[in-house]
């Protein structure tokens, strides 16, 4: 079956990326419009001292709000830029967190040869692979470039799925290389994992900040305000954009993994499995959100209030980052009988 990258998806990433950006650009212009508003009586002030030595007018209204303007905007870049660099290491942090270790042919010389059979069907780079040590069912691929893509599963997989399945997973995680996805995915949750740190500043002690509750006013406690405003629309934007299109590059992986292998069939069978091994056991899911936004399969809502039931259900569709496992096993059915009549088209 004939594959390429997923059109449609790549405009979605594109639109994603864009309001993502556009969200930022918008609030940090709103955070400095209200820094602004809080250094104008500390401005006037100052601008009644230079009045009085004849500075003012020696400099000039205009050059101030200039300065203050360019200091703004470096100063914006600046931070921008300080949480892109600290967040480089973004995919070694997911890595690090299933407690994965890279494995080379001595360790895992079936499954190796597995991936890269799978690359050369997809025709994408082979990743490096690591192997987690955990009965629960992991499969995942994060990453900013198809050349340095790290690929995670856990011995739980290996166990639960058998060779044809093994393989349509395989398939659905390069496909996500192929599609780009990986990268885009990465790259949204930079400021969106960056913003999510505000709340949990606010939420443990910190100087200035007890447990959620101002204790003294201090230098932090401002700083920690006007960090919460920058993060507030960039997390909620941020949260609703990404699982909005996680939810369609899964759909779109899957697409692309049928079409890799041939075998829609053994991709249903091999996430009907995931998903049951994963609701054997009776405690909750312990995979870390990152984590589980990142797998083939997501994690269970909990069940949610029955006096807000609509808007419970609502909230949980928008911040989903997984489709429901039924609805996407009805998608690969839906691809196979359409294969199986091409098939028959085609030998008579």
């Amino acid at each position: 079956m004939d594959w390429s990258p997923d059109r449609h998806l790549q405009l979605r990433m594109a639109a994603t990326l864009f309001a993502l950006v556009l969200t930022v650009v918008v609030a940090t212009l709103a955070v400095w419009g209200i820094v602004l508003a809080m250094t104008a009586v500390a401005g006037a002030v100052v601008g009644g001292v230079l009045e009085r030595e004849g500075l003012l007018r020696a400099v000039g209204v205009d050059s101030l709000v200039s300065l203050w303007v360019a200091s703004s905007a470096l100063l914006t870049i600046g931070l921008v830029g300080y949480v892109a660099h600290r967040q480089r290491t973004a995919p070694d942090y997911a890595v690090a967190t299933t407690g994965a270790r890279r494995v080379d042919r001595s360790d895992a010389p079936a499954l190796l040869d597995t991936v890269r059979s799978v690359a050369q069907q997809a025709d994408t780079p082979v990743p490096d692979v690591y192997l987690a040590p955990t009965e629960t069912p992991l499969s995942l691929v994060t990453g900013y470039a198809e050349s340095n893509t790290h690929l995670v599963v856990s011995t739980g997989l290996l166990d639960a799925l058998d060779e044809r399945e093994l393989e349509a997973v395989l398939a659905h995680e390069l496909a996500h290389v192929k599609n780009r996805d990986a990268t885009v995915m990465t790259t949204t949750g930079l400021l969106t994992m960056a913003a999510s740190r505000v709340f949990e500043l606010l939420r443990g002690p910190t100087a200035g900040v007890e447990h959620g509750r101002v204790s003294r006013a201090s230098y932090a406690d401002a700083v920690v305000t006007v960090g919460l405003l920058f993060a507030a629309p960039v997390w909620a934007v941020g949260r609703v954009l990404g699982a909005s299109l996680s939810r369609a590059r899964e759909f779109a992986a899957d697409r692309g993994a049928a079409a890799i292998t041939g075998d829609p069939a053994a991709l249903a069978s091999a996430l009907r499995s995931v998903e049951e091994r994963l609701a054997e056991h009776d405690a909750p899911d312990r995979r870390s959100p990152v984590v589980a936004s990142l797998s083939i399969v997501g994690r269970s809502p909990p069940a949610g209030s029955t006096v807000l039931g609509p808007v419970w259900r609502l909230g949980r569709r928008m911040l989903a980052s997984h489709p429901p496992t039924s609805a996407r096993t009805e998608r690969l059915r839906h691809l196979e009988r359409r294969q199986e009549t091409t098939t028959i088209t085609d030998s008579d």
